[in-house]
């Protein structure tokens, strides 16, 4: 499965092409397993796939026997390869893309849970800075990382310490906005 996304990744770089996987087993949500089946590539995306696809000329014909492919799930929230640091204070000028390393050996095993893309937490207090989300398809660090400020992580405790920390906050943020439109 992790050859399957790489190549489809790399069909996403060259998104003028037009790419035929052939010979794969894909298991879909409504349809069952296709056995032998081809999936064509277009313009970077998934356009069809099944077993009596038609092949347009000058398609890259790629045999992908002994491949499987299947939908990918999304994992929102992970914290994989983080630091375990936390805290009351607010960073949310962290981001998790500064400590993000795909070549950890949880990353290997991730292909295997079928989620293919995921939301990264970095670890702090109550605002503890600003998630990624990566796709897996094996193309380092930056080829992995679809958006390094995807979110901003806000953990909610029921305490008055984070509801002051908020408040204080929202407060900032409050008066940067104002300062903005008078701008």
């Amino acid at each position: 499965m992790l050859a399957l996304m790489a190549l489809l990744a790399l069909q996403e770089k060259s998104a003028e092409e037009v790419t035929a996987i052939t010979n794969v087993r894909v298991i879909t949500v409504a349809k069952g397993d296709l056995e032998g089946a081809t999936i064509l590539v277009k313009d970077g995306k998934i356009a069809e796939i099944g077993k009596d696809v038609k092949i347009p000329p000058g398609a890259t014909v790629v045999d992908g026997t002994g491949l499987t492919a299947m939908p990918g799930f999304i994992n929102p929230y992970i914290a994989f390869g983080m630091s375990r640091g936390g805290g009351s204070g607010s960073t949310p000028q962290n981001l998790a893309f500064d400590e993000f390393n795909p070549a950890l050996d949880i990353y290997e095993d991730l292909p295997r849970t079928g989620f293919t893309t995921y939301g990264i937490a970095p670890a702090g207090g109550i605002i503890s800075g600003q998630g990624l989300v990566m796709k897996l398809n094996g193309l380092g660090k930056e080829g992995m990382v679809v958006s390094k400020s995807a979110f901003l992580r806000i953990q909610v405790r029921a305490d008055s310490g984070t509801k002051d920390t908020l408040r204080r906050e929202f407060e900032v943020v409050k008066k940067h906005v104002e300062a903005d439109l008078k701008y």
